[in-house]
């Protein structure tokens, strides 16, 4: 049977090549996949920074809030215990005091006047200077 070998010979190179395609088949479809999961991946990361910058951005505006309401109570406090005193805030962003306190003398005050005054002077100067 002369013909025998050369069927066999045949079939086994069309299984080797038929398995080699399979197996490429499969290693492109295992990369699409593995592809796919690192786009994935890499939107859930893009995701998750969003959110970041999101609860930074809101936790920044709140502690501003939380900051501003504050000097409004001191304010508060301090126009309710010294009546006759001048309370004024100053404004945001300037170095310093949050609130500016102007004591009218009484004979208390006076007493105590030579150790304030000179200290106050330039902190009222500068924020008159930047109004």
């Amino acid at each position: 049977m002369p013909g025998r070998p050369n069927l066999e010979l045949e079939l086994a190179r069309r299984l080797d090549k038929e398995r080699s395609r399979i197996a490429a088949d499969a290693r492109k479809a295992a990369d699409e996949e593995h592809q796919l999961e690192l786009r994935e991946k890499d939107l859930l990361v893009e995701q998750m920074q969003r959110q970041i910058k999101d609860l930074e951005e809101s936790s920044d505006t709140r502690a501003g809030l939380i900051g501003e309401a504050q000097e409004r109570e001191i304010e508060d406090v301090l126009k309710e215990k010294f009546r006759s005193d001048k309370i004024e805030p100053v404004k945001s962003g300037m170095r310093g005091a949050d609130v500016l306190q102007s004591v009218f003398s009484n004979r208390d005050t006076e007493r105590s006047r030579s150790r304030f005054i000179p200290r106050s002077k330039p902190v009222r100067a500068k924020v008159r200077a930047k109004s």
